[in-house]
C-alpha cells in the first residue's frame, strides 16, 4: 500500500508531465523486493528488513540454543541469503529515495500515446508539460531550441522563413548549427505532422501556447518522397502546410528546379535514406 505522502508525490510527478508508468514500475519493484525479503524470512533463512532500517527478527521466539547454533554456522560458512537481504534492503531504500524526489524525466523520449498540455508553461510558451525550452544563450536565456516531450524530438525555437529548393533544404539542415549543436536534418512527414494541431486557436495549426517564434502560415518541406511514381514523372516530396486552423494539412508536390519552400529542421528521430535522396536529386531535370 502507498502511503498518503507518496500518493501526493505521484500526483506532482504526473502534473509535471513525467511518464507515470516509470513511477509505477518503481512501486512494482518495491513490492517485489518486499515479497522476496518476506519469502526468505518465511523459510527461516533470514530475517526481513525494510528501507527504514527497522529490522524485525521473525525468529526471536525460537529456542535461543537453536539461534546460537545457526549463528555459529553462519559465521563459519557464511549465509549468502543474509547478504541478499541486505542488498535488497539497500535497493529498496534507493527506490524510496527516487520516489521522494521531483524526478524530471521529460528529457526521456516519450511514447506517442500521451497528450500533454502545451498551455501551462511560461508566458513565452516555454516549460509547459509538452514543450521544454533548452540550450540557453546569452541573447536568449530561455533557450534557442524546444524539446517536444510527447515525441522527444528537438526543434529550433526561432524559425526563419527563408525558402530553399528541396535538395538545398536537406543540405541546409545538415549544416545547421543551433547553440553549438549540429546533427539537424530535414524532418520526415510524420515528424513534422506531429506538431500540427488543427484544434488550435492561433494563426497557425501548432498547439496553443507553443514557444516557437517566427513561424507563420507557409509550406514546409519534408524529407519524405513519393514511394511510387511513373518513370517519366518528376520526383515529388511531401509538404506540410501550416495554414490557419483547421486547414493545416499535407500534400505532395513536384520537386522541380526553382520550387522553393520553407525549412523547419529537427534533431533526433529517424531521418531520410540518403541513397533515396540522391536518386531523387539525380532524377531532377537539368536547369
Amino acid at each position: 500500500m502507498i502511503c498518503g505522502d507518496k500518493k501526493s508525490r505521484l500526483a506532482v510527478i504526473l502534473m509535471r508531465g513525467v511518464d507515470l508508468r516509470i513511477t509505477h514500475q518503481v512501486i512494482v519493484m518495491k513490492h517485489l523486493i518486499q515479497s522476496l525479503i518476506i519469502s526468505i524470512a518465511v523459510i527461516g533463512i533470514a530475517s526481513p528488513s525494510f528501507a527504514d532500517g527497522d529490522r524485525e527478527d521473525k525468529g526471536r521466539d525460537r529456542d535461543k540454543k537453536e539461534q546460537s547454533h545457526h549463528s555459529k554456522k553462519d559465521k563459519q560458512h557464511g549465509n549468502p541469503f543474509n547478504k541478499i537481504v541486505e542488498q535488497l534492503d539497500e535497493l529498496n531504500y534507493k527506490l524510496d529515495e527516487l520516489l521522494a524526489k521531483d524526478v524530471d524525466l521529460r528529457g526521456v523520449t516519450q511514447n506517442w500515446d500521451k497528450e500533454l498540455d502545451s498551455t501551462n508553461g511560461d508566458t513565452n510558451g516555454c516549460n509547459s508539460d509538452r514543450f521544454t525550452c533548452i540550450r540557453p544563450t546569452d541573447e536568449h536565456p530561455d533557450g534557442v531550441a524546444v524539446r517536444d516531450n510527447e515525441t522527444g524530438l528537438v526543434w529550433p525555437r526561432f524559425v526563419t522563413l527563408e525558402r530553399f529548393e528541396w535538395g538545398a533544404a536537406i543540405e541546409h539542415c545538415a549544416r545547421q548549427e543551433v547553440a553549438s549543436r549540429f546533427g539537424w536534418h530535414l524532418p520526415r512527414r510524420e515528424q513534422l505532422a506531429s506538431l500540427i494541431d488543427n484544434s488550435a486557436t492561433g494563426p497557425i495549426p501548432l498547439p496553443d501556447g507553443h514557444p516557437f517564434v517566427g513561424l507563420r502560415p507557409t509550406n514546409l518541406w519534408t524529407a519524405t518522397v513519393e514511394v511510387e511514381r511513373s518513370v517519366d514523372s518528376a520526383p515529388r516530396a511531401w509538404v506540410v502546410v501550416t495554414a490557419p486552423p483547421p486547414d493545416g494539412h499535407m500534400h505532395i508536390q513536384s520537386i522541380t528546379p526553382g520550387d522553393r519552400n520553407t525549412v523547419f529542421c529537427v534533431r533526433g528521430g529517424q531521418t531520410y535514406d540518403g541513397q533515396d535522396v540522391q536518386r531523387v536529386i539525380e532524377a531532377l531535370p537539368l536547369p
